[in-house]
């Protein structure tokens, strides 16, 4: 490993990485009320809690959340020590922390790519890595999902550099402590590491993983559910066999066509994605034209089975009804070392055919090849930059409420000490209680949403034991997970098309005079007044231009009658 390669990677991807720290908008709501709210009541006590932390049913692990939390602990010191630093601080603080992880295991994978592949694989996998959207918003997402992801930089590191029972390591964690789902990923490394270690240390690392990534989370989240639990097994159950849910498991959220990833892929990471489909039939197509590296000798063969595992992966999840994009997070860096190959040898081949007589047209190709693949990082960027200037409102506008001052020096209209800041048909959007002051809280009204809710969690410590009647893994819906209008301090909604300026059903009470105010508003993308080759990347002055925007506004209860 050539440190100053390495040093050189690291230093511009935690760069990348900590832009999409502070700017990638969260893009799905489980990430907040599943990871980010249990957390916050963890480290502050008091937080949302969905049916999933119910006792009663136990599909998340407190563990995996205690892990993450770790990286947030210099700015929660600071702030447990009564210094100035916000809650808003400790949640950036640990998406840093998720970037920094990933921007190292980056670095690790394309380093083991070279040694592998040879050094344009190496920067080509850099590139794809460095500039895809995927990438830019899954490196810092709080996601077993994302997790599995950093866990596969790492193991396939690990593996390219021979390194088996490492990355096997690696993939227990992901699969026992993060995400059962992941396994696919990384039953290739097995089967490899099998019959270049050998049965008994392959033994030994599975038993250790089994002690460290089922022995601690059991006793953790025993603890904390007030009885023996094994969260990932429940999980299994509810996903696989149909333990709950009435027997449907994750389907009763929604189902989704069997392109839904295909597209997502596209958007994501377009002419990556289409070069890492295409990379198995380069592979056996052209490998015999490559020059193999050293010091470790690769075959066409061996290269298809450090590609299975992503393949293997997609076609899993696409068989799958429920789909969510999350869930690709892990294939994004194999794919990315799919396509690098994909692009070297279709130019290596490309360039040899040319007769050494006419080099100026070998100039010329590869001159070609770099522009191409330079449009695909272009594109990739302006899709990222599009995600922050279209969709990262609901950030800026909760924090609104510890940086404008009009917020955040009222006094709560409620008799308690707590301001209540109410969100309608966009509580799917509230990105975390992290980003409220200490002396707020979030409540839902009622709205066209009919499923089950996340409530408060119950005074710490025992909060997390408690069964309440009010969860239900059904999706039913449950009344008392709202509070009336006049209780609100503050509310937080978005005008969308014909409201465009009017705040919905925010701005007018039942007589018809005004009782909100704005405080700050920031621009959301109308996707429906949006022309979708316009909307999917972000080019300045263009997308202002062709895009529409609504206002997603915090609002403050007005006095005027």
């Amino acid at each position: 490993m050539s440190t100053t390669r390495f040093l050189l990677h690291v230093s511009i991807l935690v760069a990348v990485r900590n832009v999409g720290a502070q700017l990638s908008p969260i893009m799905d709501c489980d990430e907040t009320f599943n990871y980010w709210e249990p957390l916050h009541y963890l480290l502050y006590g008091r937080g949302l809690q969905t049916w999933e932390y119910s006792p009663a049913y136990a599909l998340r692990s407190y563990a995996y959340l205690g892990v993450n939390g770790l990286l947030g602990a210099p700015a929660y010191l600071r702030h447990a020590a009564g210094s100035e630093t916000e809650k808003a601080l400790v949640f950036f603080t640990i998406r840093a922390g998720l970037g920094l992880l990933s921007a190292v295991g980056e670095a690790l994978l394309c380093d083991a790519a070279r040694s592998r592949f040879g050094p344009r694989v190496s920067w080509l996998t850099f590139l794809f890595l460095a500039t895809n959207a995927g990438m830019f918003h899954a490196s810092v997402a709080l996601l077993p999902s994302s997790a599995c992801m950093l866990m596969v930089l790492y193991g396939f590191a690990a593996w390219f550099s021979e390194r088996h029972l490492l990355g096997l390591f690696c993939g227990a964690a992901a699969v026992l402590l993060c995400w059962p789902f992941s396994a696919l990923m990384f039953v290739p490394m097995g089967l490899h590491a099998l019959y270049a270690r050998g049965f008994m240390p392959v033994l030994f690392t599975a038993i250790t993983s089994l002690a460290l990534f089922v022995g601690i989370p059991v006793l953790v989240d025993s603890a904390l559910y007030g009885k023996p639990t094994f969260a990932i097994g429940n999980l299994i159950l509810y996903n696989v066999l149909g333990h709950g849910g009435g027997g449907q498991g994750a389907d009763l959220y929604g189902t989704e066509p069997w392109t839904f990833y295909l597209r997502n892929l596209i958007l994501n990471l377009n002419l990556v994605a289409l070069l890492a489909f295409a990379s198995p039939v380069v592979v056996l197509a052209l490998w015999p034209y490559q020059k193999i590296p050293k010091p470790f000798p690769t075959s066409a063969r061996m290269v298809l089975v450090y590609l299975s595992p992503a393949f293997a992966s997609l076609a899993l999840f696409t068989s799958m009804p429920h789909k969510e994009e999350r869930f690709l997070s892990m294939v994004y860096p194999v794919l990315c070392v799919g396509a690098a190959l994909s692009a070297h040898l279709v130019l290596e081949f490309i360039t040899g055919a040319v007769p050494s007589s006419v080099s100026a047209l070998r100039d010329i190709i590869r001159l070609g090849w770099v522009n191409v693949v330079l449009l695909s990082c272009l594109l990739s960027v302006c899709r990222s930059a599009g995600l922050y200037v279209n969709f990262s409102a609901p950030l800026r506008v909760f924090g609104a409420l510890q940086t404008v001052p009009e917020a955040s020096k009222l006094a709560p209209a409620s008799t308690n000490d707590m301001l209540t800041v109410c969100v309608g048909k966009e509580w799917y959007r509230y990105p975390s209680s992290f980003l409220l002051p200490a002396n707020a809280r979030v409540a839902w009204t009622r709205n066209k949403f009919r499923g089950v809710m996340p409530q408060e969690f119950s005074p710490w410590p025992n909060g997390t034991r408690e069964v309440h009647a009010h969860f239900n893994d059904q999706n039913a819906d449950e009344s008392s997970a709202y509070v009336p209008v006049d209780t609100c301090d503050f509310a937080v909604d978005l005008a969308v098309g014909k409201d465009y300026g009017d705040i919905g059903d925010w701005t007018r009470g039942g007589d018809g005079k005004q009782r909100w105010e704005k405080v700050f508003c920031a621009p959301f993308m109308d996707a429906s007044r949006s022309p979708v080759y316009i909307r999917s990347f972000y080019v300045p002055h263009f997308s202002e231009k062709r895009n529409r925007y609504a206002e997603f506004c915090l609002l403050r209860a007005s006095q005027q009658e």
